[in-house]
């Protein structure tokens, strides 16, 4: 009997097709790691935020990461009653959350950014300031947001840089993009404003 669902698969166990893991944890995360090597898979993988408590493992390696900026909001400590619910990993998450770019970029591991996660689109360059302001060079940020998912997708020879010949994806600002003082001034999407 042939299936539909397990032919799809058929690249992905040869290693011709990754495979995007979606891991909402750092248990998850080295779960998918075990499961790719187990089975010889080409893994992707998009991060959790949480990805500040496995640095060490996560040294050295190459595949694919993508990470969303989906920082929590502050814990509500208005009251005693209320801040008696607040647990030290939740503030400890709050407080690193925004740091985790920058703890993947300063060991040395590649990453795209994403804005998948977010509630709203409007949060995605507030919260990339903000990982900016917490310790993501600005060039580290350039690069997850162009010449890195670029050349994870296979494209760099047309994408991610400005050159004579590649597609015209620009953002226009009226000073550093990084900073909260900046406006976008344009966007411009295969060369059309």
């Amino acid at each position: 009997e042939r299936s539909e669902a397990l032919g799809a698969l058929d690249k992905v166990v040869q290693g011709q097709q990754p495979v995007l893991f979606q891991t909402d944890s750092e248990e998850e995360y080295l779960r998918a790691m075990k499961l790719a090597a187990d089975f010889k898979l080409v893994p992707w993988f998009r991060g959790s935020g949480q990805e500040y408590r496995l640095v060490d493992v996560m040294k050295g390696r190459t595949q694919p990461l993508i990470l969303p900026l989906n920082f929590p909001d502050a814990p509500d400590v208005s009251s005693p009653e209320l801040a008696l619910n607040v647990t030290l990993g939740q503030l400890r998450h709050w407080y690193l959350a925004p740091t985790n770019p920058a703890q993947l970029a300063n060991a040395g591991i590649s990453f795209a950014i994403t804005s998948d996660g977010l509630s709203s689109i409007t949060q995605f360059l507030p919260n990339l300031r903000i990982a900016v302001a917490r310790g993501l060079a600005a060039d580290k940020a350039l690069a997850a947001l162009t010449t890195v998912p670029a050349s994870m997708l296979g494209i760099d020879r047309t994408h991610g840089t400005i050159a004579v010949g590649k597609v015209a994806n620009l953002v226009v600002a009226d000073g550093d993009l990084f900073s909260t003082d900046a406006s976008v001034l344009d966007v411009w999407v295969q060369g059309t404003r």
